[in-house]
């Protein structure tokens, strides 16, 4: 995958020696050609990402702070961060039923848990062909 529309705050999906793990972008290292990260996940220590590393993307949508509202809807496949009580997380969107959506938790496996839309604080949208799993 090109790492050239990969930019700050995005979220790829890397796979490096057969570990799969989800990761925010930080920027890019001095070189210019890996990518600086930062795991989702707490046991992976990973810190950058090379372009055959990559194997998925998300775009960050606009916030909605900011006045710019996406004009994406959410869907299937994208990933969300939404608010669990006071903490936030990571998921990924599996269905849209009336006024919520069922979001499967990056850093965990299990069920997928009901989020109102209003829980949502930010929204990353699919970006290219997945290689690898389908997600």
């Amino acid at each position: 995958m090109k790492t050239a529309g990969i930019k700050n705050d995005d979220i790829v999906l890397v796979d490096r020696r057969g570990r799969q793990f989800e990761a925010i972008v930080a920027g890019r290292e001095p070189d210019g050609r890996r990518l600086s990260i930062r795991p989702l996940r707490p046991a992976v220590s990973y810190m950058s990402a090379g372009a055959r590393e990559i194997i998925g993307h998300w775009r960050a949508r606009p916030h909605v702070s900011t006045g710019r509202v996406s004009t994406r809807p959410i869907r299937a496949g994208d990933v969300v961060k939404f608010r669990v009580g006071d903490c936030t997380a990571f998921g990924t969107v599996s269905s849209k039923d009336q006024g919520t959506l069922n979001v499967t938790p990056l850093k965990r496996s299990g069920a997928p848990v009901p989020v109102a839309a209003g829980d949502i604080v930010r929204h990353y949208a699919r970006h290219g062909r997945a290689r690898g799993r389908a997600v």
